[in-house]
């Protein structure tokens, strides 16, 4: 998004009604992944109630560094 999308609390509006419309749907467990240095998701996740509950080391690469897959779930 562009940098003055951002902070305005759009990402977390919209993710917050796209679970809600899950859980209406009947789904009772929602997880989302990204990578580790993904910190504002990481983030965002957190402010939604999700829980950080597994890293896999070495994933995938980034920059050409290789990175963690960070699983949250709520």
């Amino acid at each position: 998004p562009s940098m003055r999308a951002r902070g305005k609390g759009y990402a977390f509006s919209a993710l917050r009604l796209f679970i809600r419309y899950l859980l209406g749907c009947g789904e009772t467990e929602i997880y989302t992944q990204t990578w580790s240095g993904n910190v504002r998701m990481i983030g965002l996740a957190e402010k939604l109630g999700f829980e950080e509950y597994r890293r896999k080391k070495d994933y995938r690469a980034v920059s050409g560094k290789k990175v963690r897959r960070t699983h949250v779930a709520s």
